[in-house]
């Protein structure tokens, strides 16, 4: 699902077809056929439907795959947004051993293949009718056949089996997708943030915004059973609580206090993009709830900062 359906650069249709063949490419499989299912809202005009259908079409034959059955259901008016689609790709594996998460060592390089940002800076503007954006498009496109020339090319090289992870960081940004990683894999990831590419559009509409073109929209919210603390439940609750207010918030910075695991866990399931402008208020939050387990009065936001690297020094002594 997608909200609009139509945007600069894409529209529902193509990201059904992009998200499938894209998820299954990660995993070191090439999708060749494609089923799919609608469900229609009551009332949505026809005009619509066929527009979407034609971007599926197009977005079908520029992947290389075909879609071959599918199946539509009109529900009642509110019963779905507009229109909600699924997909289903089949096809066959193209490596022996397929990347995974948990197979990032150190001394593996990241690798990105192109700019970072477009897309969900491009959805947030067309929700929020953000008329200054008008250079930026979503980037959205089939990525099985970069795949598939990767591996041959790792195969050429005499080294099989050595793409170690593959990622679509289509939920959560480039930031959220390597502590994905880092926690899955036990590693940690160094990035040069200076040789991350950005366009020129994301960056100055990210400026305005107070926002990281490397974080957008992650999950959704997750329950208390997730979390492996009633402090961790307690820390993402009132973060959710600022982010459904409207305010970014920086999980990330709380890194000393969490494990990788966690801190996956709540970076990747923000709403609101991340922005490091905002680290002192998150800080803030993060130090006056402990304090609040611990009953000791909090530290007051402006303070926040120096209390912070005393704690860092402590750990580190």
């Amino acid at each position: 699902t997608v909200t609009p359906l139509f945007f600069p650069g894409g529209s529902i249709g193509t990201l059904a077809v992009h998200g499938t063949v894209n998820d299954v490419s990660m995993l070191g499989g090439d999708v060749r056929y494609l089923s799919c299912a609608f469900i229609i809202e009551e009332g949505l005009p026809l005009a619509t439907l066929d527009r979407v259908a034609a971007d599926m079409a197009a977005a079908a034959r520029e992947a290389g795959v075909q879609i071959v059955t599918g199946d539509t259901k009109v529900v009642q008016r509110g019963a779905c947004d507009q229109l909600f689609i699924n997909t289903t790709g089949i096809g066959h594996l193209l490596v022996q051993t397929e990347p995974s998460g948990h197979r990032a060592r150190p001394g593996d390089a990241v690798l990105v293949s192109g700019a970072v940002g477009d897309h969900g800076l491009t959805i947030m503007g067309s929700r929020e009718g953000l008329s200054f954006l008008t250079d930026v498009r979503s980037d959205s496109a089939p990525l099985n056949g970069l795949v598939r020339a990767v591996f041959a090319a790792a195969e050429a090289a005499g080294m099989p089996g050595e793409v170690h992870v593959l990622r679509d960081p289509t939920r959560g940004g480039l930031a959220t997708t390597l502590n994905e990683i880092a926690g899955q894999s036990g590693v940690a990831c160094i990035l040069d943030e200076a040789a991350v590419p950005v366009h020129d559009g994301v960056r100055s509409g990210c400026d305005l915004l107070g926002l990281d073109p490397a974080l957008f929209r992650g999950r959704e919210a997750l329950d208390e059973e997730d979390f492996s603390s009633p402090e961790l439940w307690h820390i993402y609750s009132a973060l959710r609580r600022r982010t459904d207010a409207g305010a970014s918030i920086a999980p990330a910075a709380m890194s000393g206090e969490l494990s990788p695991d966690e801190l996956s866990l709540l970076t990747g399931i923000m709403q609101k993009p991340e922005s490091a402008a905002n680290g002192a208020r998150a800080l803030a939050d993060y130090i006056s709830i402990m304090k609040e387990r611990r009953s000791v009065p909090a530290p007051s936001e402006e303070g926040v900062m120096e209390l912070w690297e005393r704690m860092k020094k402590e750990k580190r002594g």
